[in-house]
């Protein structure tokens, strides 16, 4: 999901966190890990992942003029336009809205047989990976964490 947000929004630039390890002790990684990130862009978005809850994988944009609810689990899509003093009714939008989830892979595929350049790139790839590590730090050290700290590191 990272890859998608730095697709819609732009590069991360900004990242706080906090974890939690101790919920469920059958796993090593977070059991409860929220994100509030900050895109290049200045866009705010928050990530937050639960192992110790029921199932649930959505991707929630909330705008001025509207909100966007996308299920990617049951396929379901809606859009909320916001009114001035009315109720906000939200509106069915058809499935899939893009792709089935497998363009990357298959772009991959089709690059390594051919000898063509691969998108997204491997340094694509990497700026949509640096938020989780820079999402680690930020927890560890509760501050927060500019990816230009990380980033030469690369």
């Amino acid at each position: 999901e990272l890859y998608r947000l730095t697709r819609l929004f732009g590069p991360v630039r900004q990242v706080q966190a906090m974890f939690r390890y101790d919920v469920h002790d059958a796993t090593e990684t977070a059991d409860v890990a929220s994100v509030l990130l900050r895109h290049e862009s200045g866009m705010t978005g928050t990530l937050n992942c639960y192992h110790v809850t029921a199932y649930r994988h959505t991707l929630d944009v909330f705008g001025t003029r509207g909100n966007l609810y996308i299920d990617t689990h049951q396929h379901t899509a809606c859009y909320q336009p916001r009114k001035c003093m009315e109720v906000e009714e939200s509106t069915p939008l058809p499935w899939p809205l893009t792709g089935d989830g497998t363009t990357s892979l298959r772009q991959w595929a089709k690059a390594i047989a051919s000898g063509e350049a691969a998108q997204p790139t491997v340094r694509q790839a990497v700026d949509a990976l640096l938020p989780v590590f820079a999402a680690e730090i930020a927890d560890q050290q509760a501050r927060r964490v500019e990816l230009a700290e990380l980033s030469p590191a690369v």
